[in-house]
């Protein structure tokens, strides 16, 4: 029986990437970003539509449960010009396996 290169290949990066915590795909690249990119014309009404649809998401995902951590700080100092270290101050830490000093804003 051959085993699949991929499935060699998950299993090697399982043994050597993973976070201890396990909760931390192996996948993830360290520094690895998403991008979001917008094309608006210039005197166009799009960047406007795009911020209230970027706040409706995030209204939506708060009321989940689920909030985009990046777009609520964006719109937390954007409107509201909240700094992360006033952010860092209201936070609670709830992690049962890190401690507060790893939190990153």
């Amino acid at each position: 029986m051959t085993i699949s290169p991929w499935v060699r290949l998950a299993d090697i990066a399982e043994k050597t990437l993973a976070d201890p915590s396990g909760l931390k795909p192996w996948w993830i690249l360290e520094g690895g970003e998403t991008q979001n990119v917008l094309f608006s014309l210039p005197t166009s009404d799009e960047e406007g539509k795009f911020r209230w649809l970027q706040e409706q998401v995030l209204l939506y995902r708060l009321a989940l449960g689920h909030p985009n951590q990046e777009d609520l700080l964006e719109v937390l100092k954007r409107d509201h010009h909240i700094s992360n270290d006033q952010v860092r101050a209201a936070s609670l830490e709830l992690s049962a396996y890190f401690g507060a000093s790893t939190f990153q804003g």
